[in-house]
């Protein structure tokens, strides 16, 4: 029981967790890449940002796209969290944008001997320190993740584990570009940050279209409506014959709207019609436990 309620301690710190300390380490390396000099620390705090906003996405989800229904929005604010990964997402995507550019162009125009105003400068080897400790932070989130996430069997809990392990990855691969840039090979430090900054742009990329996609009512996989159509047709609702023609069902943020078609005799009475929809919704929540509104029109 102690163990258990041990477990349970950790579970409930998460969050928390997740976000304060990839808060902390975007500080740290801003910070720490602006004083010293390093453009490869920088990219990696542009990195852990990508990182945030998958976060702070859950968290805006769990604060208010869970509110019920009202007059004003009708189906919720399941959409919300979609809003803030597209804006957020999308202003990463510029700003990488502009330094990958501006990084890109230093790095070619000062090795080709070019004056741009922009000269390469070497990191300080006292930032060294700082990755090293910004790296075991890393570590110790990705494993407090993987042992509460394994404890609880908790895939996304599990995911965010490997956040801090790709974190910790684009954080060798400074290190390794610092010194580079200590030992002579000055643009080291320039090509570790395109290379982190083309992967931050990527990621966040794909973030942006998910998002976007997501905010368009877009469809679930077939299969999934195949297996609620399926359902549906095999159904005998209180003795009334009907004919199923369409389905369809959409994403409302982590939610599911389906709508049902159906057409009925003309003799049958509107409480029978009513009755014939209600049964069609149980049917449905019991297929798919995600949805969460259902739509039946019919007609004869």
């Amino acid at each position: 029981m102690e163990v258990q309620n041990k477990c349970l301690k950790c579970k409930s710190y998460v969050e928390y967790l997740q976000v304060s300390g990839t808060i902390l380490l975007i500080i740290t390396k801003v910070v720490v890449g602006i004083f010293g000099n390093s453009t490869g620390l920088l990219a990696s705090a542009i990195h852990s940002s990508a990182s945030l906003i998958n976060s702070i996405s859950m968290y805006i989800f769990k604060k208010w796209g869970g509110k019920p229904a009202n007059q004003n929005y009708p189906y919720g604010y399941g959409k919300i969290e979609y809003i803030s990964a597209a804006m957020s997402s999308g202003a990463l995507i510029l700003l990488s944008l502009y330094l990958f550019f501006i990084n890109l162009k230093s790095l070619i125009f000062n090795m080709s001997g070019i004056t741009t105003g922009i000269g390469i400068i070497a990191p300080s080897y006292t930032i060294i320190p700082v990755i090293i400790i910004c790296i075991l932070i890393d570590e110790m989130g990705f494993y407090y993740h993987q042992c509460v996430g394994q404890h609880f069997e908790n895939n996304t809990i599990l995911s965010n584990a490997w956040v801090f392990r790709t974190d910790s990855i684009s954080l060798v691969v400074v290190f390794l570009g610092v010194l580079a840039t200590i030992f002579g090979y000055i643009g080291a430090d320039k090509i570790v940050a395109l290379m982190v900054l083309a992967f931050v742009i990527f990621t966040c990329s794909k973030l942006f279209i998910e998002a976007v996609t997501c905010l368009m009512d877009k469809s679930i996989p077939e299969y999934q409506i195949q297996k609620i159509r399926s359902a549906l047709t095999g159904i005998s609702t209180l003795g009334l014959a009907f004919k199923l023609t369409k389905v369809r069902a959409r994403l409302n943020g982590q939610s599911i709207f389906v709508d049902v078609e159906i057409k009925m005799d003309k003799h049958d009475t509107v409480s029978h019609l009513n009755q014939a929809a209600e049964k069609i919704k149980e049917k449905v929540f019991e297929v798919n436990s995600e949805v969460s509104h259902v739509n039946v029109e019919y007609s004869v």
